[in-house]
């Protein structure tokens, strides 16, 4: 508008008043510095420079003026404005939603140590009082299962904590993609317990020599949290684990006859602290912190994660 004041300080109260809206108290005193500074340098400029800002304006150039300004003071900050609260609404719902869902695994977390150590330490201390009662090999089993439950967890938010502050390496290797299956796969079998008979671990490859190039031991941690939880969810029937190639990519994948997800889940599936909706996933063990790990893991290894699940 070349200056004109009626027009300027209409555009600067429309701007201060969205300036207002979007920052927090130390954001508003530097707005507020920096308009006075620039209104104060434009009227001083004016009263001795009064060409060099306004130039030989009309009445009818200045009416044009006021109203451009006026348009653009209640259309287009308006407009911004609303933006600015959409995000801000945005932003903060998922602020809450995260806070919601800390102080959920915060309880979560002291129920998931809890269990675990007061099995620890009962079985522990009926072995102690009669060391050679018969059932003692199964409360060493309870005592087993739980030590190397808690360990997981640990193990969980130790990793979880390391990829975040973003010391998570890489170490680089060529290796058999067969041969790494055969070894999760027998590996699973351990995991399965009294599962054992009602499921089956299947391998399924494109071809036997296959080779892969990428960190073994960070892709091993991904399986493994994925057959971990597929052998939670499932209770008959099969889990699959195996890797298909195309167009010289390598898609990895573990998949079972399980309980299944229901479709409102799986855009979630994968964030932090998130546990199934389905009740019969509710009182399963964990904290909602594998599925994310192995999300971070991949990412971090250059590929991406997803999930097709049919309820049932």
């Amino acid at each position: 508008n070349n200056g004109f004041t009626k027009s300027v300080i209409i555009l600067f109260a429309f701007f201060f008043t969205f300036l207002v809206f979007i920052n927090d108290r130390k954001g508003i005193i530097v707005s507020s510095v920096l308009m006075a500074v620039n209104l104060s340098i434009l009227f001083f400029i004016k009263e001795k420079y009064p060409l060099f800002i306004e130039g030989p304006w009309t009445a009818e150039q200045e009416k044009v003026d006021v109203i451009y300004t006026l348009l653009i003071g209640w259309i287009i900050i308006p407009a911004y404005v609303l933006i600015a609260k959409n995000r801000y609404v945005k932003a903060y719902s998922r602020a809450q939603k995260s806070e919601a869902l800390k102080s959920s695994f915060l309880a979560n977390m002291s129920h998931e140590i809890r269990t675990p150590l007061n099995a620890i330490m009962g079985f522990s201390e009926l072995i102690k009082e009669e060391p050679e009662h018969r059932n003692n090999e199964k409360y060493l089993d309870v005592i087993h299962g739980n030590s190397v439950y808690l360990h997981d967890l640990i193990d969980q938010v130790l990793n979880i904590s390391i990829i975040e502050s973003g010391n998570l390496g890489m170490n680089k290797q060529t290796f058999s993609v067969q041969k790494m299956m055969e070894q999760l796969a027998l590996e699973s079998k351990f995991y399965l317990g009294t599962k054992a008979e009602k499921i089956d671990i299947r391998i399924r490859l494109d071809r036997p020599d296959l080779m892969a190039n990428t960190d073994k031991t960070q892709l091993e941690q991904v399986f493994k949290n994925l057959i971990t939880n597929a052998i939670k969810f499932t209770e008959e029937g099969f889990i699959e684990i195996g890797v298909t190639e195309l167009d010289h990519d390598l898609f990895f994948f573990v998949s079972d006859s399980g309980l299944g997800m229901p479709q409102e889940d799986l855009s979630s599936i994968f964030d932090r602290f998130v546990k199934l909706s389905d009740g019969q996933c509710q009182n399963s063990r964990g904290v909602g912190l594998g599925l994310y790990l192995c999300k971070q893991i991949v990412k971090h290894l250059g590929g991406f994660i997803t999930v097709d699940s049919e309820e049932g």
